[in-house]
């Protein structure tokens, strides 16, 4: 049924760079600072074919995303892709429920996430400080879109940030960090194609959340054309930040070795 010209509408107020920011913030999440120690661990040299091999798996997920958003501009997102694709109620309701759940576990593993965190500042109890956040959060949300994208893109220049800090050691640390490009060649012998693939594994969950950006499309402006566009772009802007960290991160490793063999 074709909804009539009067029928209530939300706002369009999401503009496109609030999507990258939002899109970018979801994808780089908390995870990535615990993350990129994983995948180092398993691939070690070869990280940087790890996370391209699980870019690469994201891509295909986020070019089918950035289509059906252009094709089906709804917010119900993975509900609504079902139901266009094969016309059962009962499908569509199945995955809402699932995106649903999905969110619910996110959204509780964030907030216990916290705990470890807040814990250090405030003298409150795990329960305290996780009913505390989840009551700010959905405070936010209930408040408005255009709120809790702002939000979200302050939270991700914060992180961006901090991951930028982390990346620009080689730069300006008082010991250089010099980048021995050779050892990330599959020639160097200093990695195996069975670690990449394990840190693959392991890296492909840093690149999940893109997926968040087309339940936006009823807030956003030009729907059609900004969903797609913030989509890849999330997605480039994270594979950059997640490669430059990683190179920073692996040539740390040899020189801290060797500096504590000296000391010992």
């Amino acid at each position: 049924m074709k909804p009539s010209s009067d029928s209530p509408t939300l706002r369009r107020a999401v503009s496109l760079p609030a999507l990258v920011f939002y899109g970018v913030g979801t994808i780089l999440g908390a995870g990535i600072y615990v993350l990129i120690g994983e995948v180092a661990a398993a691939a070690k040299y070869g990280i940087l074919w790890s996370l391209a091999v699980a870019g690469l798996l994201a891509a295909m997920t986020a070019c089918s995303f950035a289509v059906l958003s252009r094709r089906f501009p709804g917010s119900a997102g993975e509900a609504l892709y079902v139901h266009k694709a094969f016309k059962r109620d009962s499908l569509a309701t199945l995955t809402g429920l699932a995106v649903a759940l999905v969110g619910i576990t996110s959204c509780a593993t964030m907030a216990v996430g916290m705990v470890g965190y807040l814990t250090r500042l405030l003298p409150l109890g795990s329960v305290t400080i996780i009913i505390f956040t989840v009551a700010i959060l959905g405070g936010i949300a209930f408040w408005g879109v255009r709120q809790s994208v702002g939000l979200a893109a302050f939270i991700t220049i914060v992180e961006v940030l901090g991951l930028i800090f982390i990346a620009s050691l080689p730069i300006w640390s008082e010991t250089p960090i010099s980048v021995n490009w050779s050892l990330f060649l599959p020639s160097s012998g200093a990695w195996q194609w069975s670690g990449v693939f394990l840190g693959a594994f392991v890296a492909f969950f840093a690149f999940i959340g893109f997926e968040d950006i087309v339940n936006l499309a009823e807030e956003t402006k030009n729907p059609r054309r900004n969903l797609p566009a913030a989509i890849v772009i999330s997605l480039v802007v994270a594979m950059v930040i997640y490669l430059w960290v990683a190179v920073t991160v692996i040539s740390s490793i040899e020189p801290l070795e060797s500096k504590l063999k000296c000391n010992v």
